[in-house]
């Protein structure tokens, strides 16, 4: 009887372990990460697409956790060193999580993620305040070149694409200028606003959002900004370079390909999706998918330009 008993016991063992290792993924809620206050882009874009990407997952629970702090350390560490089981899933993005390992020692390396794709990436924009007798780009270059002293330049943490595109803008330019990080976007806009800085640079949305306070004089991007369509690029103003950031969807390394495939094909969904581009585009941000091979190409390119401008203008000596 002993022994049957056991039997019994060991049978139902199995079938409960069958059970859990077979049961459909996701049986329980999902952490999701950012990097970065309540409130910033990446915040504001995860919640946005947080509901399509729920239900494209079957009815999937995911509980968005801010860890903000170090220009995006303190989060992208918590997502690289969390159990690669598909529950913990966050954004990495670009440049910060490549720049941070140019100025100190991290817990984390570029290869501890698996990049699944993007929806949202902005673009640096350069800005006085609205009151300024600068209108152009041109404007402030001449101001800057002729100034005795340098000029302020606010931006947001060190690293940043903000802070990244300052330097862009003092190389391709010729410029004497102080960049000075401020760490965050609003304590930028109220430097500016406060006259402690002349100039700032922050992110197209931004920009966007707080048009009645700012005057944007270029973007670096390719083409003109969706958000900010009256305002030139910096190439059409004759300054040929790029700059901005790029918001990742990331698991840890070493998650299950199955969820991580079943990640990229919600992604491609939910970026077809005219409803999801409309709720982007009511909340100004840029929409700016890429899918998991794009954004592959995207990381090894940014990391090769930014390596070329850390090695010709370190931003930290």
């Amino acid at each position: 009887m002993r022994s049957k008993i056991l039997s019994t016991v060991a049978a139902c063992a199995l079938l409960a372990g069958t059970g859990q290792a077979f049961a459909e993924y996701p049986d329980k809620p999902i952490t999701y990460i950012v990097p970065y206050s309540a409130g910033s882009s990446s915040d504001v874009s995860t919640r946005t697409w947080q509901p399509y990407m729920e239900k494209c997952l079957g009815g999937a629970t995911i509980i968005v956790e801010n860890h903000p702090g170090a220009g995006g350390v303190v989060g992208f560490t918590k997502l690289a060193t969390s159990d690669p089981d598909g529950y913990t899933m966050g954004n990495v993005t670009v440049p910060n999580v490549i720049t941070a390992g140019f100025t100190q020692k991290l817990a984390y390396q570029e290869d501890s993620f698996q990049l699944i794709g993007t929806m949202i990436g902005n673009s640096s924009t350069l800005s006085v305040r609205k009151d300024s007798e600068l209108n152009t780009l041109d404007d402030f270059l001449k101001s800057a070149k002729a100034s005795p002293t340098p000029i302020n330049i606010g931006v947001g943490g060190v690293g940043g694409d903000d802070h990244i595109a300052a330097v862009q803008l003092m190389v391709a330019s010729g410029i004497n200028a102080t960049v000075i990080p401020f760490g965050e976007s609003a304590l930028t806009r109220a430097a500016l606003l406060g006259n402690h800085v002349q100039v700032v640079v922050s992110s197209d949305a931004e920009t966007a959002r707080f048009r009645e306070e700012m005057k944007p004089l270029a973007v670096a991007s390719t083409a003109r900004a969706p958000l900010l369509e009256d305002v030139p690029t910096f190439k059409e103003v004759g300054l040929d370079f790029i700059g901005g950031s790029a918001h990742i969807l990331a698991a840890p390394k070493g998650v299950p390909e199955e969820i991580v495939s079943k990640w990229k094909t919600c992604l491609e969904q939910i970026a077809a999706d005219p409803e999801v581009k409309d709720a982007i585009t009511k909340r100004a941000l840029p929409f700016n998918h890429m899918n998991a091979d794009q954004v592959q190409t995207y990381f090894a390119d940014s990391r090769q330009k930014l390596g070329d401008l850390w090695k010709a203008s370190p931003w930290i000596k």
